[in-house]
Parts: structure tokens; sequence; C-alpha cells
């Protein structure tokens, strides 16, 4: 009884001093298939039964494991990179779900005309630590994004200059290539674009509770989350610079020989349906994906006027304690050295 009665308050302080940490939506692994000597069957089930739960695990990986890690590897595993760098966000600067539930009640109450008149006092230093690491995270996103942009404008001009060329525009491998590489090029500028300029939004602490509060649901879809949101730039980027780097090679390898003609010949009629088709429906995924973070920002961007103004108390209740503790530690550096003097 004393045992249980000295773990409850334990418990709940480790609860609330664990660090928040993102959801993986491709956490999907291939389970452990039923053989005849594994433990986990039961000696006397028959071979129907591991017949059936042999199929079921097969199922389950054909149907949900395999198409996350295709999906994942498609986007070049660029989102778990970004998902390591929030939470190396929230364990740095160690903050608990209680904080946030804390901050985001705090927010809610703007509703109330009486809570309003009430000043904003319970900020503790995990919120302080947040602010500064978050305002970091988004300023090394906006740095990320301009040179994402200026990497994606110097492509584009170096993809258009392929065309001026007769040889590689007529080849048909080289100018499917190109237009691919020209297109990934196209929506990964449109798409930085978007987050330099929507980058101020984001940095308010509404915005970053609401961020909070979408990475650590348990319910996150795979096919469209923060994680991919944040690395689509550099994901269509890198698959620019495949499809243009194929170009050059193709450029290499069937041109500058004496069986290769300086005009290569067209596709026919049935062979260049395939080309068109596949730079079309690559074209419809990238306004696809636009659709798709236009609607989350406006998401996010939905804050009453309360919610703004309460966002811009919180802001400054957590400069007001960075300034204090601030205050208190010169204060306790300056008797320090009085003390350091005086001996």
């Amino acid at each position: 009884m004393q045992g249980i009665f000295w773990r409850g308050p334990h418990h709940r302080e480790c609860e609330r001093e664990t660090p928040l940490a993102p959801v993986d939506p491709f956490s999907g692994r291939l389970p452990i298939l039923p053989m005849y000597n594994s433990p986990s069957v039961e000696l006397g089930s028959s071979l129907k039964d591991r017949t059936c739960k042999l199929a079921k695990h097969a199922g389950g990986f054909l149907t949900n494991t395999l198409p996350k890690q295709v999906y994942l590897h498609l986007l070049l595993k660029l989102p778990s990179v970004y998902r390591s760098r929030m939470r190396r966000l929230f364990e740095n600067a160690n903050v608990s779900p209680l904080d946030v539930d804390t901050l985001l009640q705090t927010i809610n109450c703007a509703r109330d005309q009486h809570a309003r008149m009430r000043p904003i006092t319970n900020v503790g230093p995990a919120l302080i630590r947040f602010k500064i690491s978050w305002e970091s995270f988004i300023d090394s996103l906006l740095r990320e994004w301009k040179t994402l942009n200026i990497v994606s404008a110097l492509l584009l001009s170096a993809i258009l200059s392929m065309f001026q060329n007769q040889e590689m525009a007529y080849d048909p491998l080289v100018r499917t290539t190109a237009l691919l590489s020209l297109t990934c090029a196209l929506w990964s500028l449109v798409y930085g674009c978007i987050y330099i300029v929507q980058s101020a939004m984001v940095k308010s602490m509404y915005k970053a509770t609401r961020w909070t509060q979408e990475i650590q649901k348990t319910t996150t879809f795979t096919l469209w989350n923060v994680q991919i949101m944040l690395a689509l730039p550099g994901v269509w980027l890198a698959w620019s610079m495949i499809f243009f780097i194929a170009s050059i090679l193709a450029f290499v390898w069937r041109s500058g020989s004496k069986k290769n003609p300086s005009t290569p010949s067209p596709l026919g009629p049935d062979a260049e349906i395939g080309p068109r088709v596949f730079i079309s429906v690559l074209f419809i995924l990238g306004i696809a994906y636009f659709g798709t973070i236009l609607n989350t920002l406006q998401e996010y961007g939905r804050v009453s006027g309360a919610a703004e103004g309460v966002d811009m108390e919180t802001m400054d209740a957590i400069g007001e304690g960075r300034a204090r503790r601030d205050g208190e530690g010169e204060r306790e550096r300056g008797r320090e050295g009085m003390g350091c003097v005086q001996g």
C-alpha cells in the first residue's frame, strides 16, 4: 500500500515531464509471422488455424505496411528527416503535454471577457524554451526554403537552355526526362514561395500549439500530414535533380556516335501517349498537393480576434518571463562577482 501511494505522485510527475514526441505515420512494421515452431502459436492449433493467421499477417503487410513504405520511399524518406528534427525540438525544449494543454486553455479562454481582463501569469520555463526553440526552428526552415528556391530557379534556367539544342530537344528520352525535371522544379519553387510568405504567420505561439496538437495525433493520415507538408519543396527538388541527371545521361549515351543520327526519329502515335500521360499525371499531382497546402494553411489561419489577442499576451508574458529569468541570472552573477572581490 505504501508503494502504491509513493508511486502515484512520482508517476504523475514523470508523465508531466515526458516530452512531446511526433507520431510516425509510417510506423507500420512487418509483424512476426507465426511459424510452426513459433511460441505464439498454440501447439494444439490445427494447420487451418495457422494458415489463417499467416494469411491475416500477410494481408496486413500487403495492405498497410507495404503501401506506407512505398509512399515513404517515393518521398525519398524526407518526411522522416523533418520528423526527427521536430522530435529534437521538443526534446530540447522539454515541453510536456501538460504545458501545451495549459497554453491552449489560456488561448481558448479568450472568448470569456472576464478571463481576458485577467493577466496571463501561468507561463513556465518550459514554454519559454519552447518559444525560443520554435522560433529558431522556423528560422532554419525559412533559410532552407530560400536555398531550395534558389536551386530550383537555377535548375529551371538550366533545363530551359537544354531545349535550345535541337539534338536534345528532338530526342524523346531526353525531352521527356527534361520535362519531368522542369515540372518538379516548378512545383518545388511554388511550394517554397508559399511557405516563405506564410512563415511569419507560423511563428506565433497559437500556430505552434496547433502544429504541436497536429503532430501528436494518433490518427495522423499517412497520405498527408505536417511532416509531408514540410518536406514537399525538398522532395520535388530532389526528383527534379534525379530527372535532370537522367536527361543528361540519356543525352551522353544517345548522341555523338555514327550509329546515332543527329536528329532522332520521333515517337510513333501509340508510343507518344505514355510520356504525355506521365507528365500530365505528375502535373495533376502537383496541383493536388498545392490545393491541399492551401487548405491546410487556411485551417491553421482560422484564428479569432480574441485568440490573436491572447496570443500576443502570451508572447508578451513569455518575453517578460524570459527577461525576468535573465535579470535574475545577471543579479546572481553580480552577487557572485562581488563575493569574489570581497574575498
